[in-house]
């Protein structure tokens, strides 16, 4: 029997919806929603508002768009390689929270993106956040650049080949992106200003080890003139210590890059 017998239209409908919000975080209007998934507005209206009071979109009322809200992806927290992600980090970064104030978040590579896969909120009333599950282009972001330089020679070249964002680049800025991506290497952390936020300044600890399966970058985002930096990655250091040996790894990488002048 034909597998279209058993297609449910509203089911995908709700599915066409979660694929076009998952690949687009920053929100659409239900208009524009509409024509990007190829369905009028009348046709997806009660799916879309059971999404909403469901609480799996969240609708931002100052600009008239949703987005997804993190529902999804904490219910993928309960999938046992998520929970096994999850019991590894969440003590330490409870710690790293109580110790420092700031917020900090695991990433991941996914693709050619990079996920922001947990966050642990901090206690300090200007701290920063990062959205729970948001993907970005990998080379966008610092922690994203510092997970590609840590491939294996192999997967970074073929990461660069077939990645949409650095062959868009012109020669000239893929010689600069190549040059920082490179002068990464193995580093015990990473300091750099942050791409999206003035002012702020992005620590990084690479998590695993080189060979590994799960490799994963620890970002504090911080305001320079508020954060003793020596001590901040010396809390991240630790922190990262006890989630190596939390997934079984031995601390590997050495060395520092430090852009925070």
């Amino acid at each position: 029997m034909s597998g279209k017998k058993y297609r449910v239209s509203t089911i995908e409908k709700a599915l066409d919806i979660f694929e076009y919000l998952s690949k687009n975080p920053d929100g659409i209007s239900l208009k524009n929603l509409s024509t990007e998934i190829g369905k009028s507005s009348n046709e997806i209206y009660r799916v879309f508002n059971t999404l909403l009071h469901s609480g799996y979109l969240l609708k931002i009322e100052k600009t008239n768009t949703v987005q997804l809200s993190s529902k999804l992806f904490r219910l993928a927290h309960y999938l046992p390689p998520y929970q096994t992600i999850l019991d590894a980090v969440s003590e330490p970064m409870a710690y790293l929270s109580e110790a420092t104030g700031l917020s900090s978040y695991i990433s991941i590579l996914d693709k050619k993106n990079v996920l922001n896969l947990y966050e642990q909120e901090g206690t300090r009333t200007n701290i920063i956040h990062t959205k729970l599950g948001s993907r970005f282009p990998a080379i966008e972001r610092n922690s994203g650049k510092l997970l590609v330089a840590l491939l294996d020679e192999k997967r970074f070249s073929e990461f660069l080949e077939h990645d949409f964002y650095f062959q868009s680049l012109s020669q000239e800025k893929k010689g600069k992106v190549l040059q920082e991506l490179k002068s990464f290497g193995k580093r015990a952390y990473l300091i750099k200003p942050s791409h999206i936020l003035p002012g702020v300044y992005d620590a990084i600890v690479p998590l695993g080890e080189n060979g590994e399966h799960f490799r994963a970058a620890l970002t504090v985002p911080y305001f320079k003139k508020l954060v003793e930096k020596e001590t901040l990655i010396q809390k991240m250091l630790e922190t990262a210590h006890q989630i190596n040996l939390n997934f079984g790894n031995k601390d590997g990488d050495k060395g520092r890059i430090d852009d925070g002048r």
